[in-house]
């Protein structure tokens, strides 16, 4: 999952060419969800990939 700052704009195929010219082709992802919505975090400012994977809820705390 990628967030786009505000006011700009790429493609997956544009994200996937990007990360190709520094990572092996095994690596680069086979598909990439954009969004412009904040990703949760936690207290501590770690990116919630349980969450992110539909596997945990956001709670409370961790919407900052």
């Amino acid at each position: 999952m990628v967030r786009l700052e505000p006011d700009t704009s790429v493609t997956e195929d544009e994200l996937q060419a990007w990360v190709g010219k520094t990572l092996a082709d095994f690596k680069v992802p086979a598909y990439v969800e954009i969004t412009e919505q904040l990703l949760p975090r936690n207290a501590a400012g770690k990116v919630m990939k349980d969450v992110l994977r539909g596997h945990g809820e956001v709670r409370l705390a961790e919407t900052m």
